[in-house]
């Protein structure tokens, strides 16, 4: 078996470093991790020095924490000893301890340190503490360290995060692509549709961090093919309790309250937030022309709609944990979406020939409604060891995602000015129902059991359960009743069962780290529909995914990384779907329910550089895949344009993606976010081709003027994507966010400006197909002035005490 192979290489290589790094030296090995009471973060560089304890000022043993906040040192013969770790904004702590006769190794666990709070006299400290961590397979942006925050969305957040982009219609890529979006570690149905619109609903003060993962390893689902941006929600670390109260609109009529509340006492904790979001009406304008190459009588259909949406948005999200005693951990968490938007259009379609005549024209008028959400409960239970990086942790996850919508189109003045024009619009009445539930019991199993090794494994089990329902009618005669018109129905159902497990090994010796992992995924399925007009089938995919990442930390600030990994992405019920959607008698819509899952291969070659005035990231990509799901369209016999999707695409793409940050001076920041690719797209099935560069790059400036008062500039392009068939355009903004602070930081006024000279953009592209040329455009209401305002009250005491084997208090384990 292959895979017994794989896994006897990795056992083997195992057993010969620890035999190979056996320390020959005599004497007791200390070793334990230090850590920020407040926030539980780690804290690098922290000095560690061992004295006799009868000599408290004579150090016999010193070093320093490595990033992780880990350090070891020795070794030390018998006696009695005194721990004393320091670091420049933190109180001093001092730790009493005994080697005993024969003891080779002591772990002293996990020890707290306080920032102080004292002023250093005749100083000023102005400086900001920058937010951002680069790890060997993680890049941590710490949201409680970014004061700029406490009136943002998470949305707004992620526009400063390193390597990622957020375009002027809220969509979000790592890297330049489609990324997935976690929340606490694990994949979310929150996340799964239009996530940037749900973002910008949460308040950022929710949020502890943002972790991006450009190269996800074996624990991973092998379906995270973009990378992988993971929201860790806020938990408290002090015994008491804050609440955060958010609001603030638009000159739109856009308005969003949120409230966001955390409570620690004794063992328990618990943490919530509450938002409500409601998109004020935005007007669009849209034109198109589709120029059908087959046909000369009738080659020219235009239509132009004007669109206005409202959005109200909800969410919530509650997460409770209790601390059985110091080395077992109970967590609950419930989350909430829902989403009811309402779409009114009016527009009107006209039909020419080839030299411009008018053939027919009329009016539309359509109502369009869609409700959807996502419940979500999740239960998980974490055991440590000793060693508070041995961990177990057993989870379980439900989740269920209903939608449903509706499509009210009528049609008005219907003038022929050809009466050999056989074509009369018809009326339609479009309903549709869909259902997803979701199962996945989870097993992880970590163990550090040296500073040099460690060894991850895990097991997972996924049962999904899709279905679909639509139900339409049509009319040609505007007087006729609804209820006497047939009514037609399609139906999918589609069952999935997923198994995977993962084995995972990392060495850290000196300067050189490597992690090796291998993950094996089993998923099949069983799709039905109705009618029969394609058959039912089921399918069951195979795939073992490998992945290895090499670093080389060439000195204390400056790290080289080298990475392969294989991602698969199986396709989702909206691309699998035959349900046919209707855009006009014209242009139609559906899935492919026979698609396959993709297969993606990853290599990236990075350089991360952090200094206290200078912080660069750049890394080199190379990726290809041979089986791509690409969208596509063509014209059918009966003269129609119709889009579908198909796995038509192989792909080969190269890309600079590039992070720096400069501290100009104690109060002034620049950011530089940007990334360059050249893309080589073809397929023989179409047949078509695309090659070419695609591009984005933002920036940001942070300034901190007189009296607290905190400014920012930031904005980016957006270059168009490289495409099958379709040109698209590029787009840019622009923010200035002016924030100040009263009340000890209590109390926060922000207001921000986007976009403000472009209250209408214009955009344009082209998609070519086989038969047929689509030019499409849009003009959109683009600017926005926004006022917000947040409030904070709590009462936060002294640190909880922690015993020296205490864990951290989150469900999710760190890689």
């Amino acid at each position: 078996m292959e895979i017994n192979k794989y896994l006897g290489l990795i056992l083997l290589f195992c057993v010969t470093s620890v035999a190979y790094a056996r320390q020959d030296e005599k004497g007791c090995i200390v070793k334990g991790w230090v850590k920020d009471t407040v926030s539980l973060k780690a804290i690098a560089y922290a000095t560690v020095q061992v004295a006799e304890a009868e000599h408290r000022t004579i150090p016999v043993k010193l070093t320093v924490t490595d990033t992780n906040g880990f350090f070891k040192m020795g070794p030390l013969s018998v006696g009695k000893y005194v721990l004393t770790f320091s670091h420049v904004g933190y109180r001093g702590v001092v730790r009493e301890f005994r080697v005993e006769t024969g003891r080779e190794e002591m772990n002293v666990g996990t020890l707290y340190m306080q920032a102080s709070t004292e002023k250093l006299q005749e100083v000023d400290v102005v400086a900001r503490k920058l937010p951002i961590r680069f790890e060997v397979d993680k890049i941590t942006y710490d949201v409680g360290d970014d004061p700029d925050a406490k009136n943002e969305s998470v949305l707004e957040v992620l526009r400063k995060v390193p390597l990622v982009t957020v375009d002027g219609m809220d969509g979000i890529e790592l890297n330049g692509r489609k990324c997935n979006i976690y929340i606490n570690g694990r994949p979310s149905g929150l996340m799964k549709q239009q996530p940037g619109k749900g973002l910008k609903g949460i308040p950022a003060v929710a949020v502890k961090k943002i972790e991006v993962i450009t190269d996800p390893g074996a624990k991973y689902d092998a379906s995270e093919v973009g990378g992988i941006i993971n929201i860790e929600m806020a938990r408290m670390g002090l015994e008491g309790y804050s609440l955060y109260v958010v609001g603030g609109g638009d000159d739109y009529g856009t308005w969003n309250v949120a409230a966001n509340g955390m409570l620690k006492y004794g063992k328990l904790s618990l943490s919530s937030f509450l938002s409500y979001y409601d998109v004020g009406a935005r007007r669009s304008e849209y034109h198109n022309v589709l120029e059908n190459l087959n046909d000369q009588e009738q080659r020219y259909l235009v239509w132009d709609m004007n669109s206005e949406v409202i959005q109200p948005m909800t969410w919530g999200n509650v997460d409770m944990s209790y601390e059985v005693d110091s080395l077992n951990l109970l967590t609950f968490s419930f989350s909430s979406r829902q989403t009811d938007s309402r779409w009114k259009q009016t527009g009107w379609n006209e039909a020419r020939r080839e030299d411009h005549a008018s053939l027919y024209e009329y009016g539309v008028s359509e109502r369009i409604g869609m409700d959807d959400g996502t419940r979500e409960v999740a239960f998980n239970y974490q055991r440590t060891f000793e060693n508070p990086d041995h961990v177990f942790t057993l989870s379980y996850m439900y989740n269920r995602t209903p939608s449903e919508g509706y499509t009210n189109r009528d049609v008005f003045d219907f003038q022929k000015m050809d009466e050999g024009v056989k074509f009369s619009p018809y009326e339609t009445r479009n309903r549709n129902k869909a259902y997803t539930g979701e199962h996945t019991v989870q097993a992880d199993y970590v163990n550090r059991f040296s500073a040099v090794h460690a060894l991850e494994s895990g097991v997972k089990y996924i049962w999904r359960n899709t279905s679909s329902k639509s139900f339409y009618r049509e009319r040609t005669d505007a007087g006729a009743d609804w209820g006497m018109q047939a009514e037609r129905m399609e139906k999918l159902l589609h069952l999935q069962d997923i198994y995977a497990a993962y084995a995972a090994y990392s060495f850290n010796y000196k300067k050189f780290g490597m992690k090796l992992g291998a993950r094996f995924e089993q998923a099949t399925l069983d799709v039905s529909l109705y009618p029969d007009t394609q058959p039912d089938f089921d399918a069951r995919f195979s795939n073992l995914v490998p992945s290895v990442a090499l670093s080389f930390q060439a000195a204390r600030t400056r790290v080289w990384k080298l990475g392969y990994n294989m991602r698969i992405m199986r396709p989702g019920v909206g691309l699998l779907n035959p349900y046919q959607s209707e855009t006009n008698a014209s242009v139609v819509s559906y899935g492919n329910s026979r698609l396959k899952a993709e297969r993606f291969h990853h290599v990236s070659f990075g350089f991360s550089s952090f200094a206290s005035k200078w912080m660069v990231n750049a890394s080199l990509d190379y990726r290809y895949a041979g089986n791509a799901i690409q969208g596509y369209g063509f014209v059918s016999e009966e003269g129609r344009v119709e889009n579908t999707y198909g796995n038509i695409g192989k792909e080969n793409s190269v890309a600079l993606n590039l992070f720096v940050n400069c501290n100009l001076k104690s109060k002034t920041s620049v950011r530089l976010n940007g990334n360059v690719a050249y893309i080589d797209l073809k397929s023989k099935e179409v047949p078509s081709s695309a090659c070419g560069w695609q591009y984005s790059v933002t920036g940001m400036v942070q300034q901190t003027l007189r009296w607290g008062i905190r400014t920012m500039v930031q904005g980016g392009y957006i270059g168009s994507r490289v495409s099958l068939q379709t040109d698209y355009p590029g787009s840019y903004y622009y923010v200035l966010q002016v924030n100040k602070s009263f009340l000890k930081d209590r109390f926060t006024l922000s207001l921000v400006a986007s976009n403000i000279f472009d209250n209408e953009r214009k955009s344009e592209g082209k998609k070519i197909g086989a038969g047929y040329v689509q030019h499409f455009g849009n003009v959109m209401e683009y600017s926005s002035v926004q006022f917000w305002l947040s409030y904070r009250i709590g009462n936060l005491r002294a640190a909880v005490k922690k015993v020296k084997r205490g864990i951290v208090n989150d469900d999710v384990l760190k890689e």
